[in-house]
């Protein structure tokens, strides 16, 4: 019998992809920038609920601070 592989195991086996997107790799890019396209207005909004304010990743790298960060949805079948 053949089992298929999910796509967390799919991706987990594409050693470019891990290469690429772990935290080792990632982290000194972080923040990512995502460019807004040219001519795009500004946000008419003056004020938003929240406040994004980016405090660096390296806390990341503690594994005692792991339990406080949220599990990702899973889904059966993705």
């Amino acid at each position: 019998m053949v089992s298929e592989l999910t796509s967390v195991g799919t991706r987990a086996r594409d050693t470019v992809f891990v290469g690429e997107c772990s935290l080792s790799s990632l982290g000194q890019r972080l923040p990512l920038e995502w460019p807004t396209p040219p001519g795009t207005p500004a946000s008419p909004k003056r004020d938003y609920r929240s406040h994004y304010v980016y405090r660096g990743w390296e806390d990341l790298l503690d594994t005692t601070r792991w339990e406080y960060l949220s599990d990702p949805v899973v889904r059966p079948q993705d």
